[in-house]
């Protein structure tokens, strides 16, 4: 029987363009990323060895990558485009539930953003 467990990532913060003001496109801005990856860790459990496993540090490169390429105008965009890619990188992901948030860029908000759900079955079916 397969044990799925969720590989964590909290608070990735990097700088992004991102948005759909004139200033947006000149100026990065701060974006906060924090994942939960659910994968089986059967083998990982029993063999103590990075390659039986997620490598968080692949993905966390993989998701820098996503980020600078391009602007994007739409936290829902980025987090879609992320997900989109995860899941055609890495076969061992089952379902990504992922937080994107822009920290301090409305009035009287500490933060906005998505939060978007997905697993790999709906992401084949598109």
């Amino acid at each position: 029987m397969s044990r799925m467990a969720h590989i964590l990532i909290k608070d990735l913060t990097m700088q992004a363009f991102i948005g759909i003001r004139e200033e947006e496109f000149r100026n990065p801005q701060t974006v906060v990323l924090s994942l939960k990856i659910f994968t089986d860790i059967n083998l990982a459990r029993q063999k103590d060895d990075i390659h039986y496993t997620l490598n968080y540090v692949k993905v966390i490169e993989e998701i820098r990558l996503i980020v600078k390429r391009q602007h994007h105008k739409l936290l829902e965009y980025l987090g879609g485009d992320i997900i989109s890619h995860l899941f055609a990188s890495f076969d061992a992901i089952q379902h990504i539930e992922l937080k994107v948030i822009k920290p301090k860029v409305v009035p009287d908000t500490k933060e906005v953003g998505v939060l978007i759900s997905q697993d790999r079955s709906s992401y084949e079916a598109q």
